[in-house]
């Protein structure tokens, strides 16, 4: 006889959770919830929680039924509620039917565990779908999922810069289930009898304790997502004693989600007494001024305040809460947090110290620039620059062509006569530098591999500089022989923090081009400007 397939939702709780009672909300009991013994004979320990039905039968009432030693009072309706408390060795799960998740503590549930149970199961060449959040200055959500199973790498999870949240997927014992899927709850889908379910869960807590999923990306563990309230609580605390207190380093007001910047005149946030006039958008959010005219400030406060943008059309449009909108960086209990998009995530203080030791041995170049002071734009620094130093040609929108490429790349904003690359950006409060290294990166690897892109950066640079050796130029160039310098234009004071002054997120960039251009035996360093 076939085995019906189950599709199956279980949740793990934290540790410290030992009683079934903790693992509900504290209202259950006025729920009218009713509570059953597992059947001795399945071979689990534990108790099912269903609170009073209210109509028609659902589906699953048949595979649940057999593991209660009395008949389940379940009537017919769609929004039944239930839960089956499972102890396996020490720790407590709930396997949950219907819209039994309502009458969980969520507080009390561990919350990678669907993830991470999931990464330890999935084959890695059988996946189909993958969420996760690219980190920079903001932290940009992607799905990336396909109709066929495709290896784990073709989703770009492997990155240092990433924050994976879930992931779908064949599992690699077929004997286990056929189909996972993970974020904080952990689904299955698996033909099985109900019998099956014990030796199933014993192996569920067995691929979650494992360390399986280190092998395939070492820095899942890096960053966290934090979903305990009265942790958020506190950092919101903290968040407001940074404000009140005026310390507004590594404080950034930014549209958490993509944007077309081209179209983008400038921004406001509401309750700041101006009117929702176009002249009150700026460029930038004056950071200072704003909470400086606020009062009784808190995180309700926040959350109802709005960040606003006009487009060149004269258009307003509201981008999110404030609270959503702010990119902070704050320690806790000897921990480092950051906000964003309304969410507060914990960094590994190993990742970190990692982090920060790696961006203290990165050069600061000691090229001589001027200050910004004076200019409205990047473009207009770069035409300054290049018209008063003789060292620098201009190269900002002058293309190169690459052989066979799709599309014509910007060598850099400014480059020497010695091939050092000069990529420039102003770091506003509400900019974000990954397109910076990236863009050094990938011009880096043009002049580096392609003939046909050197001789265009040739064509422009002998432009200024007349005794410019061709043949030398477009040459395939020794180790070591270019230099890729990023040119941050700030107003922060830089003093002895040097590149840490650039929010955390930023800073793993930087680190993961920084190596890549090592191995490509391009030198690479960065240099601040006063705004």
């Amino acid at each position: 006889m076939e085995q019906k397939r189950e599709a199956l939702t279980i949740m793990l709780f934290k540790e410290t959770v030992k009683k079934y009672e903790d693992c509900l909300k504290k209202d259950s009991e006025e729920r009218l919830v009713q509570r059953y013994r597992i059947n001795p004979q399945i071979g689990l320990e534990g108790e099912i929680i269903v609170e009073r039905p209210k109509g028609h039968f659902p589906t699953w009432k048949s595979f649940l039924q057999t593991f209660s030693d009395s008949p389940i009072n379940l009537n017919m309706n769609s929004n039944n509620r239930a839960v089956m408390l499972v102890r396996v060795e020490s720790r407590l799960f709930a396997v949950i039917f219907g819209y039994g998740k309502s009458l969980l503590n969520l507080d009390k549930i561990e919350t990678n565990f669907g993830f991470k149970t999931a990464l330890n199961l999935v084959d890695f060449d059988k996946i189909r779908s993958v969420n996760y959040a690219q980190i920079d200055s903001m932290i940009m959500s992607t799905q990336h999922q396909t109709p066929y199973y495709m290896h784990g790498g073709d989703f770009g999870i492997e990155n240092a810069n990433d924050i994976i949240t879930s992931i779908t997927g064949k599992v690699s014992n077929n004997e286990l289930a056929q189909m996972v899927d993970g974020r904080d709850s952990l689904r299955i889908s698996a033909e099985m009898e109900p019998t099956e379910l014990g030796e199933k869960m014993k192996e569920i807590y067995s691929a979650y304790k494992s360390c399986r999923y280190k092998e395939i990306n070492p820095w899942i563990d890096n960053i966290k997502n934090i979903t305990d309230k009265a942790i958020i609580e506190q950092l919101d605390d903290e968040l407001i004693g940074k404000i009140l207190s005026k310390d507004f380093d590594n404080f950034v007001v930014a549209p958490p989600n993509i944007i077309d910047w081209g179209n983008i005149r400038g921004f406001m946030i509401t309750g700041f007494g101006k009117r929702n006039d176009i002249e009150n958008y700026k460029e930038e959010i004056d950071i200072d001024e704003y909470f400086g005219s606020l009062q009784n400030i808190n995180s309700s406060l926040l959350r109802s305040r709005y960040l606003m943008a006009a487009t060149m059309n004269d258009e307003t449009e509201r981008i999110c809460s404030l609270y959503r909108a702010l990119v902070v960086e704050l320690d806790c209990n000897n921990s480092k947090y950051i906000l964003f998009d309304g969410k507060w995530y914990q960094l590994d203080k190993t990742f970190y110290e990692k982090v920060m030791n790696y961006i203290d041995s990165i050069e600061i170049s000691n090229i001589t620039l001027p200050d910004f002071v004076g200019c409205v734009s990047e473009g207009e620094y770069n035409e300054m620059v290049a018209n008063q130093y003789e060292e620098y040609a201009l190269m900002d929108k002058k293309l190169g062509r690459v052989l066979n490429g799709p599309k014509q790349i910007e060598p850099c904003d400014l480059l020497t006569i010695d091939k050092k690359f000069l990529h420039v950006k102003k770091e506003t409060k509400s900019s974000m530098l990954s397109h910076l290294f990236s863009q050094g990166k990938v011009a880096a690897i043009a002049f580096s591999e392609d003939e046909e892109f050197r001789r265009c950066v040739y064509e422009s640079a002998s432009q200024k500089f007349e005794n410019l050796n061709e043949n030398d130029f477009i040459k395939e160039p020794q180790p070591n022989e270019i230099e890729i310098i990023y040119v941050i234009i700030t107003s922060k004071q830089i003093e002895n923090k040097g590149i840490r002054i650039l929010p955390f997120f930023s800073l793993v960039n930087l680190m993961l081009v920084h190596k890549e251009l090592k191995r490509m035996r391009v030198r690479c360093s960065v240099k601040f400007v006063n705004a």
